[in-house]
């Protein structure tokens, strides 16, 4: 594909935008297909199978424990969720922004490396539901 091709997309999906300097930025912080099925079930099961992946190593201990951590509270209202969601959701995308960075540092360094053979994924999550008063 051109670029030129790609670009025009990234436009019409709202992806990028081309500023006054006639520069391409970057309009969202991250990419999740919005209306694709497929696409998005594939980028799903990316993602569940490395998180899920994670919490059996740690659950059997095959290796050294992977990171996976979360922090739970219940009895919150609706606007005390929308606060902690904001702290979320902001300092988050410091955290991959950072992480981000210095994987592509790292991943220019090791290129062509004969053990450069691993992989990694970083992710994070907020889930909120109502209380029921079942399980």
């Amino acid at each position: 594909m051109r670029p030129r091709v790609i670009l025009e997309e990234w436009q019409r999906l709202g992806i990028v935008n081309i500023n006054e300097n006639d520069e391409i930025c970057l309009s969202k912080t991250a990419f999740v297909p919005e209306h694709s099925f497929n696409d998005k079930a594939q980028y799903f099961g990316r993602h569940i199978h490395d998180h899920l992946a994670a919490c059996a190593n740690n659950l059997l201990a095959e290796t050294d424990p992977m990171l996976e951590r979360s922090v739970y509270f219940s009895a919150l209202t609706k606007e005390s969720l929308a606060q902690l969601r904001t702290i979320a959701e902001t300092q988050s995308q410091e955290l991959l922004k950072k992480v981000n960075q210095h994987a592509q540092q790292l991943h220019t360094e090791d290129m062509g490396k004969p053990d450069a053979t691993h992989r990694m994924r970083l992710g994070i999550y907020w889930y909120e539901k109502e209380k029921s008063s079942t399980p």
